[in-house]
């Protein structure tokens, strides 16, 4: 093969390895976070390549816990854009047959979501969407966890009023005589 051949074969390689890059669909990202146990978690994630994103974020709940989330799509014109996002809770282990969703999917527009009296365990959040803006895309997502208190701290409590309320008329009934 003559050097100039070889020359067109290698540019032509390239020219072709380029227009199948270009016709590929764009994977924006697919990342896991670790949120640990009973978490407080805000924060922004940005995209700066356009295509489909799956973002996981993992909890463990212990003990029970009601939890409320929200997801706020950052769209700015063209510029900063998400389009079809959304979030949805599972329970269970990403990937795993055990994984249920818990819900539906909800939309990645600004509404908070609450979940009451989930079960000690592992839980997980899919967020997906589209980053279809020139300049990316962001969404911020947020959750929090607050245990729901078990009926034998109900019960501490109550007796611990109770036991105040009865100091309190002793007291009263002494300053009367």
């Amino acid at each position: 093969m003559t050097h100039s051949l070889r020359k067109k074969a290698v540019g032509v390689a390239v020219m072709l390895g380029l227009a199948a890059a270009s016709l590929a669909p764009l994977q924006a990202s697919a990342t896991t976070y670790d949120l640990g146990v009973n978490p407080s978690f805000a924060d922004t994630v940005t995209y700066k390549v356009k295509g489909t994103f799956e973002d996981l974020f993992t909890f463990t709940l212990n003990p029970a816990a009601d939890l409320a989330a929200q997801g706020v799509a950052l769209n700015f014109a063209k510029f900063s854009n998400i389009t079809g996002g959304t979030f949805q809770l599972f329970s269970g282990i990403p990937g795993s047959k055990q994984a249920t969703s818990i819900g539906t999917s909800v939309s990645l527009n600004n509404i908070e979501h609450d979940y009451f009296k989930l079960s000690s365990g592992d839980y997980f959040f899919n967020v997906r969407g589209k980053v279809d803006g020139t300049g990316g895309g962001s969404y911020i997502f947020s959750l929090v966890a607050t245990p729901v208190p078990e009926p034998g701290e109900w019960a501490l409590l109550l007796s611990g009023l109770g036991l105040i309320g009865t100091m309190i008329r002793r007291r009263s009934r002494s300053l009367g005589a």
